[in-house]
């Protein structure tokens, strides 16, 4: 993997300290057409880009409708991509403070909080019942690999890599994380959307049998 030079000056000014790699890395291939739907997507990224993160979650905003929220996440993909994971994930909740305040205070999975908790998101439930809200996806690899970041609504799971969003199964979580396939979860974000028609939103799942 070749690091982007912030991402680099970042480490530097870190001596002996550990820094999250930043989320970008993808599977370079296009998906098999039995995983794809025909639901497009909004957002995606070049081959030389690392855009995963910024541009998935981009996509599934502009999906439920918050094209404005939309617009600006994908507006800072080239700002954050040669930032650490953490920051990275940082820099999108402050920009939806700005501007997409409902959606600014997510639903934390697998990683501790400041109270020692840590709520482990359940695949296998969202996997059968879909996602009625925007769930940031960061998978594990087999390989240890942390680097690609998804976005997941409904019963799809949106890649930026790819121009049509992906059927959620876990075929498809293990095509995502490559060659040695899917681990479990590294850390989930659910975006809530409080005080607005998207709170009481259920699932529309899209999948034919």
């Amino acid at each position: 993997m070749n690091f982007e030079r912030e991402f680099l000056d970042v480490v530097r000014r870190l001596p002996r300290q550990w820094v999250p790699i930043p989320i970008g890395s993808a599977n370079p291939d296009d998906a098999p057409d039995h995983l794809l739907t025909d639901i497009r997507v909004k957002f995606t990224q070049g081959r030389d880009e690392s855009f995963c993160l910024t541009y998935s979650l981009a996509s599934v905003l502009w999906y439920v409708g918050w094209n404005r929220a939309a617009k600006a996440v994908a507006k800072i993909a080239r700002v954050v991509q040669g930032q650490s994971s953490k920051q990275q994930l940082r820099s999108v909740f402050e920009l939806l403070t700005l501007k997409a305040p409902q959606f600014a205070l997510p639903v934390i999975y697998n990683r501790h909080t400041k109270n020692g908790k840590c709520r482990l998101l359940d695949v296998d439930r969202v996997i059968r019942d879909g996602a009625a809200r925007p769930l940031i996806f960061i998978p594990l690899g087999r390989d240890g690999s942390v680097a690609h970041g998804t976005c997941i609504i409904d019963d799809l799971l949106f890649d930026s890599t790819q121009k049509f969003a992906l059927k959620l199964s876990y075929e498809t979580l293990h095509w995502v994380c490559g060659q040695d396939g899917y681990s479990g979860v590294w850390q989930a974000y659910e975006l809530h959307a409080k005080g607005c028609p998207e709170q009481k939103r259920k699932p529309r799942l899209t999948q034919q049998g």
